[in-house]
Order: C-alpha cells, then sequence, then structure tokens
C-alpha cells in the first residue's frame, strides 16, 4: 500500500510539474516539449 501511494505521490508531482506520463511504464515521465523535432545529432561515441 506505501508502494502504491508513493507511485501516487510522484506522478501527481511530475504532472503538476509540467511533465507528461507514460502509461505503460509507471516510472517513465516526459519532460515539457519532449514532442518536438530536433535535429539528430551524429556524433562518433569513442
Amino acid at each position: 500500500a506505501a508502494a502504491q501511494a508513493n507511485r501516487a505521490r510522484l506522478r501527481d508531482a511530475m504532472i503538476a510539474g509540467g511533465f507528461t506520463v507514460y502509461e505503460g511504464e509507471w516510472w517513465h515521465f516526459d519532460g515539457p516539449g519532449a514532442a518536438a523535432e530536433r535535429p539528430i545529432l551524429d556524433v562518433p561515441v569513442d
């Protein structure tokens, strides 16, 4: 019961902060502007 209450508290806080919830995963949130088009960076990873 405590875990579910904590998840609800996190969800409410994130929504209040402008984040959106990915319904498939309780821990996954997207920040404001996450859906905006962005250029793909071609950066080598060493």
